[in-house]
Formats: C-alpha cells, structure tokens, sequence
C-alpha cells in the first residue's frame, strides 16, 4: 500500500462507515476550501459527506476519498496505536539499531495487568514522552513510550489466560486488537482482526 500525506489521513479518518471490500470504492468528505487541511490542533475537521451529485456548501469543497486509501490509513492507524512489547524486550543498541534484549525473561507475573509493563513499539510520538524519555534511567532499554500515558486513561484491557501462564492486552479504541505476552518467557506478540474502523463510543465505555 502506498503511504498518505496528514491531510488524506484526516480524511480517512473522518470515515465511519464500513468498508465495502473493493479498494476502487469511492467515499466523499467535505472540508473547508483552501489549502489542504492538516493535523493541527483548532482546524475543523473533514465530514463524510453523501455522493448526492450537488455542489458543496459555500466555502466548503468535497473530495473523494478511495478505499485503497481508507485502508492504508486504518493499517498505519492501528499499528501506530496498538503495536506493543513487554517493557525491557527490545533495547536500543550503541549504533541507535532496534534490537531484541536476549535478557529479557518475561513480565513478571506480579505486574503483568499494569499497562506499564508495556510500552508501544513505535518511534516517540508522543511530545511529553519525549521529554519523560530525556532523562530514562536507561537509555538502552527505556526508548519507547509506555502504555500507561496513553489516552484516553482506561483505553487498554488486561487480563490473564485460563492457564495464568500469559496476560492477554485488547485495545478498546480499535477493537479487534489482541495481544500476549507469556509470563516468565520472553514469548510475545500481536494481531488484529477487526473490521478496520475505531471505536467512536468509547467514551462511554470507561
């Protein structure tokens, strides 16, 4: 898939009907006239709009949005969000190269419900993490952003295996999410079978 530019993300984003399966499917979204719209904060966002065949309100323009891009946005989307490690599995070597921690021996069974225990693996998105990781009591494993800071507070679910042996993490803004991480093992990971749209009602879900 091709990557998008901010402005086509926001379209993307202002989606929220179903896909149709058919990347060549055509969605309309309105948004202000004038240079393309971006992720700052205090710009109005882009609407879903009907593909009625009428001009746009004054001051307003449509503009179509394909399911190709609807998808790209969803993938970057949900793995920007939800793609996570146990805290300490991956470290950061002297060359600034990503790398498994062969140290690492698992979460531990006493925190493995805390979202601290694990952290996004993905480069710092997060402003305030970056100034939180400026001064990590070690620079070679605390690189990447934990998942207690995200938002909203109460966005991720934990809870044990039938057997107690792993934790089970599911990401309450993009359902389908799931990830593990075995206790006492450095055995983890993710997937995600979803039908590719976040979760707009979950503020009423915390």
């Amino acid at each position: 898939m091709d990557a998008i530019d901010d402005a086509t993300s926001a379209r993307c984003a202002a989606l929220t009907k179903p896909f149709a399966g058919d990347a060549s499917t055509v969605s309309v979204v309105t948004e202000r006239a004038g240079p393309a719209p971006g992720p700052e904060e205090g710009e109005e966002a882009p609407a879903e709009a009907e593909d009625d065949g009428e001009p746009a309100p004054e001051g307003y323009t449509k503009v179509k949005v394909t399911e190709a891009m609807r998808l790209a946005y969803s993938v970057a989307a949900i793995d920007s969000s939800c793609a996570t490690i146990p805290k300490g599995a991956m470290i950061m070597d002297a060359n600034e190269n990503v790398a498994p921690n062969r140290s690492f021996a698992g979460v531990d069974g006493g925190s493995a419900t805390d979202p601290a225990a694990f952290a996004h693996f993905r480069p710092v998105a997060n402003p305030k993490s970056i100034v939180k990781l400026g001064d990590a009591a070690d620079p070679a494993s605390d690189v990447f952003e934990s998942l207690a800071d995200d938002v909203p507070t109460g966005c991720w679910s934990f809870k044990l295996s039938g057997t107690g042996g792993a934790v089970v993490l599911s990401n309450l803004l993009w359902p389908g999410f799931t990830g593990y991480a075995s206790l006492g093992s450095a055995s983890h990971g993710y997937c995600y079978f979803g039908n590719g749209l976040k979760n707009a009602d979950i503020a009423f879900m915390l």
